[in-house]
């Protein structure tokens, strides 16, 4: 999924960092953010930061690729260890993605195989998220984010921890991690005209299969893995013109549905 955000409509932004290993929820209800992403590489076993975050000033950590987004208030910026003197700051994981418009995975894509994939970018006016929960190669994301017309883009820590929240679609994940993008939007006077983002139409979409279902087989390809591929995909096509909610990809609708917990879920 890809979402861009304006920039004009972005009241703020910070690094959050979540050592307490809170839940992408219980961050949303805390913060009341309206966009976030994962952010630097951590250690699964430790929970060691194996990346560079800096917040509120403070170096927390400086490790890996120091090629990063550093943000304060509304200000975002590509920057090479945080150089700009922002308050915060995340470097990237692995490599840059995209420099100058241009895809700059090369080699470094096949080193590290295909994953789920979190990034940031930026365009000419807008702050892009992706997070993709089907398997992509680095080369691929970054050939999305030149697409979606993005500058510069970075990778951030992907696999299992890859999870996106935004008002009208959150794409969980089972893990927990300690660094996050949060991002705040301008208030709306209740005063203002409907806005077009406020009319769109809601729609969910449901993959089918999974939770031990995998639907037909044929060699390495699997029908749950292939239904809900294209489900991210239609919620990337449908991002910008629907407000879209992914029904938990860790559930079986069908049998949700005849055990009558379906609507209650979705």
């Amino acid at each position: 999924m890809i979402v861009k955000i304006p920039r004009a409509n972005i009241a703020r932004m910070k690094m959050l960092y979540n050592p307490e290993r809170k839940t992408l929820d219980q961050l949303h209800t805390e913060y009341g953010f309206d966009y976030a992403i994962n952010t630097v590489l951590f250690d699964l076993d430790t929970g060691e930061l194996a990346g560079c975050l800096t917040v509120d000033g403070q170096v927390i950590r400086t490790a890996a690729n120091p090629y990063g987004y550093a943000v304060e208030g509304a200000r975002i910026e590509f920057s090479y260890n945080n150089v700009v003197g922002l308050s915060d700051f995340a470097g990237c994981a692995y490599t840059v993605l995209v420099r100058d418009g241009n895809n700059q995975a090369g080699a470094v894509s096949a080193q590290y195989g295909q994953r789920q994939r979190s990034a940031v970018g930026l365009t000419a006016d807008s702050l892009v998220l992706l997070c993709d929960q089907t398997p992509k190669s680095l080369n691929a994301i970054a050939e999305d984010l030149v697409d979606a017309g993005c500058e510069t883009a970075v990778n951030y820590d992907g696999g299992g921890s890859s999870q996106l929240w935004t008002p009208g679609t959150v794409l969980r994940s089972s893990r927990t991690v300690p660094a996050l993008l949060a991002v705040w939007l301008k208030e709306v006077s209740p005063t203002d005209e409907k806005t077009e983002e406020s009319k769109k139409m809601k729609i969910l979409l449901i993959s089918g299969h999974g939770a031990g279902d995998p639907g037909v087989v044929s060699g390495a390809y699997r029908e749950a893995d292939e239904t809900r591929a294209m489900t991210n995909l239609l919620a990337q096509a449908l991002a910008g013109v629907c407000d879209v909610t992914i029904y938990p990809t860790d559930r079986n609708a069908y049998d949700d549905y005849k055990k009558g917990t379906l609507a209650a879920v979705a």
